[in-house]
């Protein structure tokens, strides 16, 4: 019986640099239709574990059954190559592959979201629609690169090349609320990646965020989670508790919420919950740099030294680090006494060109 499925990057076998981010995009789309599902937890996944046996994938990720795609651009056809197994062993559930035209890329999306529900779960009444979908390609375009781009935030320019290419999908599509809304998330961290002025910075992003529900109104609870950061840093918990509340209860799910919400509750000292909060991020995103990272900071917080260290070493394996990841990790060593290893980790910290998570 399979209750859960993590969604694996897909693979894209065009040659064209400037079409790769064609693949994240479907994977996204795909991952945020499926989890309107009934009865079925879906993860994204963002490695592609070549060095990793299905029962190691499945075991990282916690998830029943692996979803492998691939995707491939031929003039304006996409052609479209899945399969599904079960994680315990690596059989196959289903496979398949089928094709539609790129203009038609969001109906493609959704089509192949509810043939994996078939296959899944059988014959079923439900049928998945897209909570909200931009009205060109071009706007697509924009949207995701601004993804792709915020989600290696830590690095270089990308924040601001971030929120440029999500203003941009604003002007091409003035109806697409996620856009809105990872617009206000860029905004909100704007103070602590590029010292920005955080009244200023707070304003825009709840500006943002209020024209995003005004035309689009399936982002309202999950936005919430840009007014539970701003009253957190207006120093109003009790206001700040009951946005995220509302913002991890939404169906539209954000792994932000939760990490910002697990924030929060250890600045606060609940760290118990903290790391509660944290958990449940890490297991819709469970291969996220970041969200490790706050795992591993969450189980410092609870003195247990030997679960933050394995979140740190997973966390170092994924991707870019950032200088959040470095100087958790280097306090660690530094209260075993392993204060050389801590220097050295610290030092490479510091050289990271970015701001804190």
């Amino acid at each position: 019986n399979i209750r859960s499925l993590a969604v694996l990057p897909f693979e894209y076998l065009s040659d064209s640099a400037d079409d790769q981010y064609l693949a994240p995009a479907f994977q996204e789309e795909v991952v945020r239709t499926l989890q309107g599902a009934e009865n079925l937890v879906v993860k994204i996944g963002r490695n592609h574990y070549t060095d990793m046996e299905v029962p190691e994938i499945g075991k990282l990720l916690g998830a029943d059954a692996l979803l492998f795609a691939t995707l491939q651009r031929e003039g304006d056809t996409l052609k479209v190559g899945y399969r599904i197994t079960f994680a315990k062993d690596g059989a196959t559930v289903s496979a398949g592959d089928f094709m539609g035209q790129l203009e038609s890329i969001f109906a493609l999306q959704e089509r192949f979201a509810n043939l994996i529900l078939q296959d899944l779960l059988g014959e079923s009444e439900q049928q998945l629609i897209s909570t909200s979908r931009p009205a060109s390609h071009e706007a697509y375009d924009r949207y995701m690169r601004g993804v792709v781009a915020f989600d290696r935030r830590s690095i270089g320019t990308n924040l601001d090349e971030a929120i440029a290419l999500f203003e941009e999908t604003t002007r091409l599509d003035p109806l697409f609320g996620p856009a809105y809304l990872s617009l206000a998330k860029s905004y909100a961290l704007l103070p602590d990646y590029r010292d920005a002025p955080a009244d200023e910075s707070h304003k825009l992003a709840i500006d943002t965020v209020e024209r995003g529900i005004a035309v689009d109104d399936s982002i309202r609870d999950v936005s919430r989670m840009i007014y539970g950061l701003v009253y957190n840093k207006q120093r109003q918990p009790l206001k700040a508790e009951k946005a995220y509340q509302q913002a991890i209860q939404a169906k539209i799910v954000d792994s932000t919420a939760f990490n910002w919400y697990a924030r929060m509750l250890a600045g606060v000292g609940r760290s118990d919950d903290a790391l509660e909060q944290a958990l449940a991020a890490q297991r819709l995103d469970p291969t996220s740099s970041v969200i490790n990272t706050l795992v591993a900071t969450m189980y410092l917080w609870v003195n247990d030294s030997e679960n933050a260290g394995i979140y740190f070493q997973r966390s170092s394996q994924l991707g870019e680090g950032s200088q959040y990841e470095y100087f958790g990790y280097a306090l660690m060593l530094m209260r075993q006494n392993r204060l050389q290893e801590a220097i050295s980790l610290a030092q490479s910290g510091a050289a990271i060109n970015g701001g804190n998570v």
